[in-house]
């Protein structure tokens, strides 16, 4: 079991390279909810439900950030299975320093 959970979520989900997928992912998908959801209220000139379009582009953004940290542990998990545990693959940004035989070999955010 893990014991920091927690932190190192926190650290996968704060690397440049999950947030700005997640900024660019909540900018398309959030905008598109918002035409979606406020229509009605643009095509009457009503107000808008200042809420609504901040949780259209919240939902999207959390989505998309706690599916690359799930993937960053399942990828985590299975390189501990591996013989070797050096990242082959594009998602050395998902390595931790308990996952590499150098700890130097991290990327920084």
């Amino acid at each position: 079991m893990r014991r920091n959970l927690l932190r190192e979520s926190i650290s996968y989900g704060t690397r440049r390279s999950v947030v700005h997928t997640a900024i660019i992912t909540s900018t398309i998908v959030g905008t598109i909810l918002n035409l979606i959801n406020q229509l009605p209220n643009l095509l009457n000139h009503t107000p808008l439900s200042p809420m609504k379009i901040f949780l259209n582009y919240l939902t999207p953004y959390l989505v998309a950030t706690i599916g690359a940290i799930r993937m960053c542990f399942q990828f985590e998990s299975k390189m501990q299975k591996r013989s070797n545990p050096e990242p082959t693959s594009d998602l050395q940004g998902c390595s931790s320093p308990s996952t590499l035989k150098n700890p130097t070999d991290v990327q920084t955010r």
